[in-house]
């Protein structure tokens, strides 16, 4: 996976999108899954973390299909598509102080993720088990990780 050149974008012309982002943006997952109730079994959580750890050691990059149960992954994907958008706030750039709406940049909105659901909380127990996985493993020192969902609609766009 390659990050895209500054002058390229995420853009959606045909209809809304609603996305699952986070900030680990060397790991790819594939959220969509079989079509199925969600029966969230936790202890296929943690199946795809060494494989995620051993690519990043390896190749620097780790592309993993299915890493998400799949059973986790429609849960997060009913969620996204019955949320308002008025849920949805104007995404903004940089961190704390610095952090402001940068219409130039990124006109997408985003919902965070705070773990007030059963597929909130389980995707949360998920990337909690990555992150100490790739802190044992890769002696990477993550401490957080933070996750939303992100809606574009037609002619929004996020350069990088």
């Amino acid at each position: 996976m390659s990050a895209l050149p500054d002058d390229q974008a995420i853009n959606h012309a045909s209809r809304p999108l609603k996305l699952l982002a986070n900030y680990s943006e060397f790991i790819s997952f594939n959220i969509l899954g079989a079509l199925m109730q969600p029966q969230i079994d936790s202890r296929h959580l943690t199946q795809p973390h060494s494989m995620i750890a051993t690519q990043l050691a390896d190749r620097g990059v780790s592309i993993v299909p299915n890493a998400i149960p799949s059973e986790l992954g429609m849960a997060l994907w009913r969620e996204v598509t019955a949320l308002d958008d008025a849920q949805f706030q104007a995404a903004k750039i940089g961190r704390q102080r610095l952090e402001q709406h940068n219409r130039f940049t990124r006109t997408d909105s985003i919902c965070w993720i705070h773990g007030t659901s059963a597929p909130c909380i389980a995707w949360l127990a998920w990337t909690e088990s990555l992150r100490q996985t790739l802190n044992r493993e890769l002696f990477m020192g993550l401490f957080s990780f933070e996750s939303h969902y992100a809606l574009y609609r037609p002619s929004d766009f996020y350069k990088r």
